[in-house]
C-alpha cells in the first residue's frame, strides 16, 4: 500500500490537478488550485538523488533543503511544474463579473477569489526556492503589482503579495 505522501507526490495525481486548474469552471480551479498549494506545502516535491543514501530519512523527506547537493526535484513533478507554471498567469487575465457596493456605499468591481489562491500559488511556487520556476512565473508579479493599485481595498490580495516580495527579497532567499 502507498504512503499518503507517495499517493500525492504521484505524476498521476499532480497531472489530474494541474488538467482541473485548466477547466472553465471557476470553483473547479479554484479548488484544484488550493490542494495544490497546500499539497506542496505538505509533502514538498524535493527527494533525495541517492535514495540508498545513508541520512536521515526523516530529514529528506520532511525537511528538505533545496541548496543540499544530494536534494533534487522529483523528475516527474518537476515535468509537470516546467509544463504548466506558464499557465498561471492565464487565470489573472479573466475579467471580473458584476459589481459590489462596498461596505462604505463605494461600488467596487470584484478581484475574485480564483485570482486570490492563483496568486497564492505563485507564493508557495516562490517560495519553493527554484530559480526556473521563478522565472517562468515572473510575468505574474507586476500584473500582481497592478493589481494591488487597482484593487486598493482588498486587503487579502495586498497581504499575498506582500508575503510574496518577502519571499523574494529576504535574506536567506535564492534570488
Amino acid at each position: 500500500a502507498k504512503s499518503v505522501k507517495a499517493y500525492y507526490k504521484s505524476q498521476e495525481v499532480n497531472e489530474k490537478l494541474f488538467a482541473l486548474v485548466r477547466s472553465e469552471d471557476d470553483l473547479t480551479v479554484r479548488c484544484s488550485l488550493e490542494v495544490l498549494t497546500s499539497l506542496y506545502k505538505k509533502f514538498p516535491f524535493w527527494c533525495a538523488k541517492e535514495p540508498e543514501s545513508k541520512e536521515d530519512q526523516f530529514t529528506k523527506m520532511y525537511l528538505p533543503q533545496q541548496d543540499n547537493e544530494d536534494m533534487q526535484i522529483m523528475p516527474h513533478i518537476d515535468e509537470i511544474l516546467k509544463e504548466n507554471l506558464p499557465f498561471i498567469e492565464t487565470l489573472f487575465e479573466k475579467l471580473p463579473k458584476g459589481t459590489l457596493e462596498q461596505q462604505y456605499g463605494e461600488i467596487i468591481k470584484p478581484f475574485g477569489a480564483t485570482k486570490l489562491q492563483a496568486a497564492r500559488f505563485v507564493n508557495n511556487i516562490i517560495a519553493v526556492g527554484n530559480q526556473e520556476y521563478a522565472l517562468s512565473l515572473a510575468t505574474c508579479l507586476p500584473t500582481l503589482l497592478n493589481f494591488c493599485v487597482e484593487y486598493p481595498w482588498n486587503s487579502m490580495l495586498h497581504n499575498c503579495v506582500e508575503s510574496l516580495f518577502q519571499e523574494l527579497f529576504k535574506k536567506s532567499s535564492k534570488y
